[in-house]
């Protein structure tokens, strides 16, 4: 069985000359340079590719991965998990704030459980992620609308 090709490797980001280039996903164009990770990200379809671990790795402090880097990595994933759910979202700031405001209770259930009933901290992180990943969902829609 024979294995697909490795795609090619990515230069590390750089900030001199924006790549020209079409979203391998859905074709839209795009004049972009890589994010501070390392990888692109279509703004139309949000498919993103690349060598995140190449980028990971490349992305240190003292010896030791960027914490930053990991929790945008994070929110960024987990954006991706509400698209897959429920596509390109487009509310009115008050519906986006309602929409916050429960992902927020939830993220201060999680900090209660934590400190009252012992609960570790897993469930509280995730919870401040999608807090974080709908704050990126509202500035999106307010960037595609207006």
């Amino acid at each position: 069985m024979d294995t697909p090709p490795r795609p090619p490797r990515l230069r590390k980001p750089s900030l001199e000359n924006a790549v020209q280039f079409s979203c391998p996903k859905c074709g839209f164009p795009m004049s972009i340079k890589p994010n501070a990770l390392g990888f692109w990200w279509c703004p139309r379809c949000k498919h993103s590719w690349g060598h995140r671990d190449e980028a990971q790795n490349a992305v240190t402090v003292n010896g030791k991965l960027n914490s930053q880097i990991q929790v945008l990595m994070d929110i960024l994933q987990e954006r991706g998990r509400q698209e897959r759910i429920w596509s390109e979202q487009n509310h009115t700031p008050a519906e986006w704030l309602l929409i916050l405001g429960e992902e927020f209770g939830e993220a201060c259930r999680a900090a209660a459980d934590m400190k009252w009933r012992g609960m570790g901290v897993t469930d509280y992180r995730k919870e401040l992620i999608q807090v974080a990943a709908v704050a990126v969902a509202m500035i999106e829609c307010l960037d595609r609308n207006g």
